[in-house]
């Protein structure tokens, strides 16, 4: 009985909370609010910090798909922390807020802090539950792009690895290959790659491919392209704290196809960000093997998972 009323009350205190939040966000987008920020900082001489743009790729009654900066986290409860993906949901689109959600909105699935790209999210409690039902029955297709260092040879790349937690000490959210001695309760993993261009990066051998995911298991694309040599470029992580020279980490959500039973297919493109215009022309391209359109197709005639594979 104590358990059921404590959860009651934190429930009540969530919607109020993102009921604050949902009239703050209305409040920061009319003209009143805009008119008193720009005179407090003009008087103050204190520069705004920029709020990152929200791109709507996708928006039907029951799903919508936002491309995620990079360098982001979907949501926090630390308030220290910077500003999540919720919050810039919250602060360009307040309208689309359920206040009696966590954090105001759905996430069907997840992406990295550190990537960027198509993210899918729910309008309701049945259509969140039925995108999850989606991707764990594997009707969804997942596309990513990434700049890994070295020229890759061939030009497909089949990774069939499981995956684990990595139970070093400082590397508490670290995951590795079940060829590891740190490998903790490693799963089934599958990653296909194909390669669509060959150049350098920075003055460096560097290679573009276009990723799809048969399994999601964490950090997939970064432990499988880690354990085939070719590192993503601008990893911290798998790099070992090492590669800190790119402003970003290169990994990039860039199509997502999802069947619902419901009878609704959610796709979304999200623009390449890894050109030689968009990545300060650190990404210099020498050699063309595949369009992204080609490798896609390539991808979808391999063999797919089979789910009895645990």
């Amino acid at each position: 009985m104590l358990f059921r009323v404590k959860f009651c009350l934190f429930k009540c205190f969530s919607i109020f909370l993102n009921m604050i939040n949902l009239l703050a966000a209305m409040l920061r987008n009319s003209m009143l609010w805009k008119a008193y920020d720009y005179i407090r900082i003009v008087f103050s001489g204190t520069k705004k910090e920029a709020v990152p743009d929200l791109v709507l790729l996708y928006k039907s009654d029951n799903f919508f798909v936002v491309n995620k900066p990079y360098d982001m986290l979907i949501n926090s409860v630390d308030e220290t922390r910077k500003a999540t993906l919720a919050d810039l949901l919250r602060d360009k689109l307040p309208h689309m807020m359920d206040p009696t959600v966590t954090f105001g909105f759905r996430f069907v699935h997840r992406l990295d802090y550190s990537t960027s790209g198509a993210i899918c999210l729910a309008f309701t409690k049945d259509a969140a539950a039925a995108g999850m039902r989606a991707l764990v029955g594997y009707h969804a297709k997942k596309f990513y792009l990434a700049l890994l260092r070295g020229h890759i040879q061939q030009d497909m790349v089949h990774i069939e690895k499981p995956i684990g937690g990595c139970t070093a000490e400082l590397d508490i959210h670290k995951m590795c290959t079940s060829d590891s001695p740190l490998c903790k309760k490693p799963r089934y993993a599958l990653t296909h790659l194909a390669v669509l261009e060959r150049g350098e990066y920075d003055g460096e051998p560097a290679t573009k491919v276009l990723v799809k995911l048969h399994t999601g298991r964490r950090h997939q694309i970064r432990v499988h392209c880690d354990h085939i040599g070719y590192r993503v470029v601008g990893d911290y992580t798998y790099s070992n704290r090492t590669d800190t020279t790119p402003f970003r980490m290169m990994l990039h959500s860039h199509r997502l196809s999802i069947a619902m039973a419901m009878g609704e297919t959610v796709e979304a493109v999200a623009p390449d960000p890894f050109t030689s215009e968009d990545v300060g022309c650190q990404w210099r391209s020498t050699e063309h093997v595949c369009s992204i359109d080609d490798a896609m197709q390539k991808l979808n005639e391999v063999k797919r998972y089979s789910p009895e594979q645990t």
